[in-house]
């Protein structure tokens, strides 16, 4: 077998669900009369095929691949630090909660609002992160791309955990006005560093893949203005969690390829069974996490949110140059 590189045209090809949303959200505010959004459900989780595959997987998935000698030796102290302050942050704010009387809506409120700018933190720095490496720029202005992001999408992540809590109303208009004028404000301010961008990318990847951010993030911007909670979770949601598995796909295989049956205690052994990479890291992380996300077992929300920071964590310290992760992974066709 030989080593695999991901295509650059995979990767920005998932981003095609940003004009299949935007198509359907125009031709439903200029044709049907608003038909489609009153059919449409408050949440993506109503559908049986993306609570499996979406979210939660490729959380399991990034943790469960730690799980060999040469990663659990060589990330041993940051992986500590991470795991405790994973524990106790969600520990010590339920603990303040309680020492400062805090009542259960406002602790829930803080708690949503928390989660949906560490999550969104995370997406939108992948994405521009990798945008980065196609760019071949180190440039801060990409950083500055994904806060313009970051910032209105965890007022508009409220919008949706809160749309039908009864205690909630009242804060409903001013949470929607906040998260689409501070969105449309934060990309028109951030207009000459997509410019910056544009100009410093030395290679075409760079450009196109900038382009597709941008237009994440007008769609997304159309879907909060008229209130179409779920494209506005499930366009950033699909393409961060498809590019994630990709690139584990590449990681798996290309370790399994060098490593055989010791590149993972589980991988490896089935992966000398001839099963391939791109079935058996998604399959083993749908199997872990779907008993979850059918609420077979229960995990609660503390502990997912442990979970959830574990994973954030990692992900921004092992695909750093230089890592154990990184050398198994590799691009193709940026030019």
């Amino acid at each position: 077998m030989q080593k695999a590189a991901i295509p650059f045209g995979l990767l920005l090809g998932y981003y095609l669900v940003v004009p299949l949303c935007f198509g359907i959200m125009l031709v439903d505010q200029l044709a049907l009369g608003g038909r489609v959004l009153a059919w449409l459900p408050q949440t993506p989780y109503a559908y049986f095929w993306y609570a499996i595959f979406f979210n939660l997987p490729h959380i399991v998935c990034s943790t469960f691949m730690l799980l060999n000698k040469e990663y659990i030796s060589h990330y041993r102290m940051p992986l500590g630090l991470i795991v405790t302050w994973a524990i106790a942050l969600p520990l010590g704010g339920a603990l303040a909660f309680k020492a400062f009387s805090i009542p259960p809506f406002e602790g829930f409120v803080f708690s949503i609002g928390l989660f949906a700018f560490v999550t969104l933190y995370h997406v939108f720095m992948q994405q521009l992160g990798i945008n980065k490496l196609f760019a071949r720029n180190g440039s801060m202005a990409f950083n500055v791309i994904a806060w313009s992001n970051i910032l209105p999408g965890t007022a508009a992540y409220l919008l949706l955990f809160l749309y039908d809590h009864p205690l909630a109303q009242q804060y409903y208009p001013m949470l929607h006005g906040t998260a689409f004028w501070s969105g449309a404000a934060c990309f028109m301010l951030v207009l000459p560093f997509y410019r910056a961008c544009w100009r410093k990318s030395q290679t075409n990847a760079g450009r196109y893949y900038l382009l597709a951010n941008a237009s994440l993030s007008v769609a997304s911007l159309f879907a909060i203005y008229h209130e179409y909670w779920l494209f506005a979770l499930v366009m950033p949601r699909i393409i961060h969690d498809l590019t994630a598995f990709t690139v584990y796909i590449n990681h798996d295989h290309n370790r399994q390829l060098e490593h055989g049956t010791k590149a993972h205690p589980i991988y490896g052994p089935l992966g000398k069974l001839g099963v391939p990479a791109f079935i058996l890291t998604p399959a083993i992380a749908i199997a872990l996490a779907y008993p979850i996300t059918q609420g077979y077992i229960s995990i609660g929300w503390g502990l997912f949110f442990v979970l959830a920071l574990i994973h954030y964590a990692t992900e921004s310290l092992v695909w750093k140059n230089g890592t154990p992760h990184r050398k198994y992974l590799a691009f193709k066709g940026v030019k």
